[in-house]
């Protein structure tokens, strides 16, 4: 039996080799990787500063460790859904058409409500 998981969280730390030592040693065939999203939160769980170099570091941290292992390895964007909506939407194309990425986590915990009328070009683009 092929283990795929979908849902992987990096930290911003982890190396190509180890990750793919991890999934030999679990038995699990593929992972979809989540980018790192290097942030201090304040207290009540909001973004203190929204910072799209933040998400593109991120995202090329990503894209780097998938491009190692494209066998083994698929790579979401993190957009932040905060901050100016233009800059997520061209970052998001970035992670998408630039590196090469195959989808998108977005965390609405950080401030946004999905059905703020501000997010729509965002869904429009993805």
């Amino acid at each position: 039996m092929n283990v795929i998981d979908v849902h992987v969280h990096l930290k911003g730390t982890e190396k190509p080799v180890n990750i793919i030592r991890s999934m030999d040693n679990a038995d699990i065939g593929y992972l979809v990787l989540i980018a790192p999203y290097r942030q201090k939160f304040m207290p009540h769980g909001r973004i203190s500063a929204p910072s799209i170099r933040n998400v593109k570091e991120g995202n090329d941290f990503v894209a780097n460790i998938v491009n190692e292992f494209p066998d083994r390895l698929r790579g979401y964007a993190f957009i932040t859904g905060t901050g100016n909506i233009k800059e997520n939407v061209v970052e998001l194309e970035r992670a998408i058409c630039d590196l090469g990425l195959h989808g998108v986590k977005m965390f609405p915990n950080l401030g946004w409500y999905p059905d703020e009328d501000r997010m729509y070009p965002l869904y429009e683009r993805i």
